[in-house]
């Protein structure tokens, strides 16, 4: 079809599986990972750890019931003291835990200081300078933004609905890490 003849691609290893690797290769090269309970002696802060069982060489290496302890991930974000690039960051792990949805994901995790053309545009009009790096108390920012959205979005409910509930989740990880007693 396009001169390019199948037989030049036939060796040619995908994502790094091909006809060059053994079965042993390949079985020693991939990590399984495999989820349970966490050791008696792991820091009793991790809320859960994730247990990642050696391939077979690893086994013969290091013995058959040995595991590498990964501890849960426990750093909360400071809502009160964040930059631009870290609430980007903040809220894509928010999205990919589950607390935002897709589009609440797009509302919160893409601030307008990270484009290039902020300041030939917005900062243009506010005659403020994109500053990124520098933190800002993003509850008060999303207090601001959901007066804006109910102020000019007053026909659209969900943009207001959505930009309450990131304030409502930012509030929340606004809240005291010690445990929170709720009552039914």
């Amino acid at each position: 079809m396009l001169g390019i003849e199948t037989s030049l691609f036939k060796d040619f290893p995908l994502f790094g599986w091909g006809k060059g690797l053994s079965e042993r290769d390949k079985d020693e090269a991939r990590l399984e990972p495999k989820l349970g309970q966490p050791s008696p002696d792991a820091s009793s802060g991790a809320a859960a750890a994730v247990e990642v069982k050696l391939s077979a060489a690893g086994q013969e290496a290091a013995g058959a019931n040995d595991y590498l302890m990964l501890p849960a991930p426990s750093e909360r974000g400071n809502v009160r003291s964040m930059t631009p690039r870290e609430l980007a960051d903040f809220s894509y792990n928010m999205y990919m835990d589950g607390t935002f949805t897709w589009d609440e994901y797009k509302m919160v995790g893409f601030p307008s200081e990270l484009h290039p053309d902020f300041d030939k545009t917005i900062g243009q009009l506010t005659g403020e300078n994109a500053q990124p790096d520098r933190p800002k108390d993003m509850v008060i920012a999303w207090q601001q933004r959901v007066e804006f959205e109910e102020k000019y979005s007053a026909d659209n409910p969900e943009v207001v609905e959505r930009a309450r509930r990131v304030l409502d989740v930012l509030r929340w990880q606004d809240l005291p890490p010690e445990p929170v007693k709720l009552e039914v």
